[in-house]
């Protein structure tokens, strides 16, 4: 991709972190600024979750943990949702498995769930 594609992918990743962060009611009474340090953890969340091949970073990492059997049955239950098709299937797999994967590994560092916050602020 060229440096002028790839500045446009980047302005219009960080217009729909703004979009939704003006959407989302923990940040109306006080949006962060481009600048501040949520924000760009935020902005951060949404480049890997874009530029993320989600299954096979999950399978390597169950892989590299010595966890295969459990890498295997990640493989089978994914490979069976992402087959559903209809009425009540999900539209977007990848983003569903990507929010789950990023929260249990934030949840195990201990770290702030800003992606959590930002796409469901019930649970944020």
């Amino acid at each position: 991709m060229e440096e002028e594609d790839q500045q446009k992918v980047a302005d219009l990743i960080k217009e729909l972190v703004i979009r939704l962060l003006s959407q989302n009611p923990n940040f109306k009474s006080h949006p962060p600024t481009p600048n501040s340090p949520e924000f760009q953890s935020l902005l951060l969340y949404a480049f890997r979750l874009i530029s993320t091949d989600i299954t096979q970073s999950i399978k390597r990492r169950l892989a590299t943990q010595g966890k295969s059997s459990q890498s295997l049955t990640f493989t089978d239950l994914y490979t069976k949702f992402a087959s559903k098709t209809g009425s009540g299937s999900v539209n977007n797999k990848w983003a569903v498995v990507y929010l789950h994967k990023i929260v249990s590994e934030d949840r195990k560092m201990g770290k702030p769930n800003w992606i959590l916050r930002l796409c469901c602020p019930v649970w944020g």
